[in-house]
């Protein structure tokens, strides 16, 4: 007995697992995705820092080459400056490289292959994760979806045990017929 019922229990639990999977891809999609555009924006920060260090060298560049020329510096200074103009360079190249990554990364999390985005606002302006903890594991995506599967299983087991038993239905009824005799009777038990 209860065969429908547990049926019915068993794809509704199996329908609140779907559901819970679904909320933890969402989650999964929008961390990815965040992630992504924090890196973004780390990067772009960067190849500013980057790039003011490489206009801030060459001014340098210009005080030491006019000292040279009034012969307060001497050609070993202007090689120095040169010697780390030259490696700023190489950084703000690696940080443009980096940019490139992050925004072809923030794209293909998006789903947008070959766009290439732009992360707008500053990193002080992104939420950190400092605020209060889940109050409970419960309240986290991925272990609601944990124990929804596992409700989903336990309503599975009733219905397996409720059909090992035989479902056994009795019928009769009477049939009349056009030939003869009539009538006719039957009974019947199935298992």
């Amino acid at each position: 007995g209860g065969k429908r019922r547990a049926r019915v229990a068993a794809a509704d639990r199996r329908i609140d697992a779907a559901r819970s999977r679904v909320a933890v891809s969402r989650l999964d999609f929008m961390t990815e995705a965040g992630s992504a555009f924090v890196a973004l924006l780390s990067a772009q920060d960067t190849v500013g820092v980057r790039r003011d260090a490489m206009a801030e060298l060459d001014r340098l560049r210009g005080m030491v080459a006019g000292r040279r020329a009034s012969g307060m510096a001497s050609d070993y200074d202007v090689a120095r400056v040169d010697v780390e103009i030259e490696s700023a360079r190489a950084d703000l190249v690696e940080a443009e490289s980096a940019a490139i990554d992050a925004r072809t990364d923030l794209a293909n999390a998006l789903g947008f292959p070959g766009w290439h985005p732009s992360a707008s606002g500053s990193l002080d302006q992104v939420p950190g994760t400092g605020g209060s903890p889940a109050q409970s594991a419960e309240a986290l995506p991925a272990v609601a979806a944990a124990l929804d599967e596992q409700n989903a299983v336990k309503a599975d087991v009733v219905t397996a045990r409720r059909e090992r038993f035989p479902e056994v239905s009795v019928n009769g009824g009477r049939f009349w017929t056009t030939g003869p005799f009539g009538a006719t009777y039957s009974a019947g038990l199935t298992l």
